[in-house]
């Protein structure tokens, strides 16, 4: 099934994605850290398809870069990261 921006849009917008940020789903993203860490100390990451770029809480990185076709995903992943940051 191909999905247009539109799609992917209404889908973020519903919370078709939201279980990704479960505790349930923390391992995966604590692994891709955890790599991307062995590999390098501080590395420069560019997450394409970063949706609501969870991998940037999981990694210690020097710049995080994230790309996806949604702009809900990445207003909600910026909103999550303000919100974060704010403690």
């Amino acid at each position: 099934m191909k999905h247009t921006k539109e799609v992917w849009n209404e889908q973020y917008e519903m919370g078709r994605w939201d279980y990704l940020k479960d505790i349930s789903e923390s391992l995966r993203y604590s692994l891709l850290g955890f790599y991307c860490n062995w590999f390098h100390k501080s590395p420069t990451i560019l997450d394409v398809g970063c949706g609501l770029a969870l991998v940037a809480k999981y990694a210690q990185f020097t710049e995080y870069i994230g790309l996806d076709m949604s702009k809900t995903a990445l207003e909600k992943a910026e909103r999550e990261r303000e919100r974060i940051c704010d403690f």
